[in-house]
């Protein structure tokens, strides 16, 4: 079965602090408004008893988008910024594609 996923989650956040060994001070970075779409491939195996479905497994067919707001100054979405929200988006889709193994 192939089916469209869209997930737009727009109360959801997530802060990641990250330790540095050579920095005193704990960058924070606060991801908000997550929203994932893409096309998945979904296999499932058939059981007789309850409940019914067996392994389920799934794939993009595409690579799935991505979209969030990042906040790392404490409440400025630099992504809203003319040139550094696309330089970000394209640096880490240029990195999602590096990551995607495809079977042919």
């Amino acid at each position: 079965a192939v089916v469209e996923l869209e997930l737009d989650t727009p109360d959801a956040h997530c802060e990641l602090e990250f330790r540095f060994a050579n920095l005193a001070s704990r960058p924070r970075l606060r991801l908000s408004r997550p929203r994932l779409r893409g096309t998945l491939r979904l296999h499932w195996e058939w059981i007789r008893e309850y409940p019914y479905i067996g392994r389920v497994r799934y794939t993009f067919l595409q690579p799935p988008s991505f979209d969030a707001g990042l906040e790392p100054l404490g409440g400025v979405d630099v992504t809203q910024l003319p040139a550094v929200g696309p330089f970000i988006f394209d640096l880490a889709a240029s990195a999602r594609h590096t990551h995607i193994h495809t079977h042919a």
